[in-house]
């Protein structure tokens, strides 16, 4: 859905669609393991959250791994609240370079979950 909105140049459809991806894919893989609806900041709170992560995504054991663990939380949770409500939100006239960019922060998001413990 993103890369059809990217390449009819509909930029602020396709960074919304990337980032509302992001969070499915997230509720997917958590689905059943939380007893309430979440969504947004407080479901990457919650789900990444270093002290009872619902979905790990370094070595917790480590102060390095705790670390990058919040790290990756707040930037999810950042993601969620400064860009895929905001273009949710407003009707945006973004330019290319700048949807390139929030895509490959949303790539970037998928990769990590991808590659988590």
């Amino acid at each position: 859905m993103a890369r059809s909105h990217y390449e009819s140049l509909h930029y602020a459809d396709a960074i919304e669609a990337a980032f509302k991806e992001v969070s499915n894919c997230v509720k997917e893989i958590v689905r059943g393991k939380i007893s309430r609806e979440l969504d947004g900041a407080s479901l990457m709170r919650t789900v990444f959250s270093p002290s009872h992560p619902l979905i790990v995504l370094d070595d917790l054991s480590t102060e390095s791994g705790r670390n990058i663990q919040e790290g990756y939380m707040v930037i999810f949770a950042g993601a969620m609240i400064g860009i895929r409500n905001h273009k949710a939100n407003y009707n945006l006239d973004i330019q290319e370079r700048r949807a390139k960019h929030l895509i490959y922060l949303a790539s970037l998001l998928m990769h990590k979950i991808d590659e988590r413990i």
